[in-house]
C-alpha cells in the first residue's frame, strides 16, 4: 500500500490518521497527490 519513500512516510501516516478518524462520522476520501496514494472508506 505504501508506494512513497521513506521520506513521505511520515506525510502519509497522517493523512491516514486524519481518515481514521474522520471514518468514524461519515464516509472520508484522503488523495495523496505526492505518493499517488488514493484511501477510501471501506465499503
Amino acid at each position: 500500500m505504501l508506494a512513497c519513500g521513506r521520506e513521505r512516510i511520515y506525510q502519509y501516516m497522517l493523512c491516514f490518521i486524519n481518515v481514521v478518524i474522520v471514518l468514524e462520522q461519515h464516509s472520508v476520501t484522503c488523495v495523496y497527490e505526492s505518493c499517488k496514494i488514493v484511501l477510501f472508506q471501506k465499503s
